[in-house]
């Protein structure tokens, strides 16, 4: 019996995996996760680039400044004090100078500077403004008569903030990418399988297969084999997304304007191993209650109708996530991390931010697993109620009136 189980489950998961759509999935995810972000990052990159560029190729900045307040020593070209506002403004807009800065004649704290430069770009209109303010700061502060109290307060001084937490310091915020991590696998899982895991059942009552399984095994066993196949499944996307997405982002290193050190990575196993127990218990849960969808549903292309709705639902805490991350000991945490749904997202998150405590570990625990435990009893009521059903829904009616053969 246990062998005939064990053909059966490496069967679910040779099936799937030998899919070329599968390898497709996983080898794309990674590349595209990896790719997207280094475009950003590169676009960011290239951005401040060009606005240095755009204001390092001023040729000619005029100054107006019928306060003096602007000290001659700031005045460095391409800087050039001018005394006829107009002749410079019209210069300007004849493309002469490349801006003019306006100094008001009465400095106070509502007083306005005024800039009119030429046009480059809508993203650039703004490129003059800090050498404005700069000039306007260092000329008060240069009247300090202080050069090391000066540099001080131009300087970029570096904070080092400790928190605590029951008289111990907070874990440090390398503590939570890892877990964190697991956010991004938990949704990759769900995409990337939410088709499979509907179809998984009405593609074998289509073509039949599923007559000659249930004449070798029970109801039951054959949905225990089957979610144990699709978890096996998950644990390899789990797997390959991890190992593709860091080497494709190793491979990529020395071109990304970022780097992250592992060395300065903080592991912590209870909170890595809860991550991992949240993500594959979800993903089951969610396998669970398709594989009943997917039971009563006639037709492959009917079942496929539901992924939006269990997307919808495994991702609705991105909808209140401020609240999460604000409070994720609060009234809407807690509340979520009980709601079957979005209990596995939710909690992913809390573990990732520290926020369960012993007891809310323990509890969360046994909540997904009862959790489990339900969606698996139902499905297979509804697997052998509507398992050989080829043409017409399980109806609600017929559910409660009859009883599992």
């Amino acid at each position: 019996m246990a062998h005939r189980l064990l053909v059966v489950t490496r069967r679910e998961y040779v099936t799937i995996v030998t899919k070329k759509s599968f390898w497709a999935a996983a080898l794309l995810f990674p590349v595209m996760i990896v790719v997207l972000g280094a475009i950003s990052a590169l676009s960011a990159k290239s951005a401040k680039e060009s606005e240095k560029a755009r204001l390092g190729e001023a040729k000619h900045l005029a100054v107006y400044d019928p306060s003096g307040a602007i000290e001659d020593a700031q005045i460095r070209p391409p800087l050039e004090r001018t005394a006829d506002r107009d002749a410079a403004l019209a210069d300007v807009k004849a493309g002469k100078i490349d801006a003019l800065i306006v100094y008001p004649a009465d400095l106070n704290p509502k007083a306005r500077i005024e800039i009119h430069a030429k046009e480059t770009w809508i993203t650039q209109r703004q490129r003059f403004e800090p050498l404005a303010k700069e000039l306007l700061k260092n000329s008060i502060l240069s009247r300090i008569g202080d050069s090391s109290l000066v540099a001080v307060f131009n300087a970029n001084l570096a904070v080092d903030t400790t928190t605590y937490q029951d008289g111990r310091p907070a874990k440090h915020i390398s503590a939570l990418i890892v877990p964190g991590i697991f956010l991004v696998l938990f949704y990759l899982l769900l995409l990337m399988s939410s088709n499979t895991l509907l179809t998984c059942m009405t593609e074998e009552k289509e073509n039949r297969v599923i007559e000659i399984l249930l004449t070798s095994v029970r109801v039951r066993d054959l949905l225990v084999c089957k979610l144990l196949g699709l978890a096996a499944v998950g644990i390899t996307q789990m797997a390959l997304t991890l190992v593709l997405t860091l080497g494709v982002a190793a491979s990529l290193k020395t071109k990304l304007p970022f780097d992250i050190d592992p060395a300065k990575l903080v592991l912590d196993p209870l909170a890595i191993g809860l991550a991992f127990f949240y993500t594959l218990s979800g993903y089951l849960l969610y396998a669970s209650i398709m594989a009943g969808v997917g039971a009563v549903v006639p037709t492959a292309r009917e079942a496929g109708g539901f992924v939006a709705f269990f997307l919808i639902s495994a991702l609705s805490p991105f909808y209140f996530i401020t609240a999460l991350v604000a409070d994720p000991t609060g009234p809407t945490a807690v509340i979520t991390s009980y709601f079957p749904l979005t209990a596995p997202l939710v909690l992913i998150l809390r573990n990732a931010l520290g926020a369960l405590s012993p007891l809310e570990m323990g509890a969360s625990i046994a909540a997904i697993l009862l959790y489990i435990g339900i969606a698996f009893t139902v499905s297979v009521k509804l697997f052998e109620l509507g398992a050989l059903e080829y043409a017409q829904r399980l109806s609600l009616k017929r559910l409660f009136a009859k009883s599992p053969a």
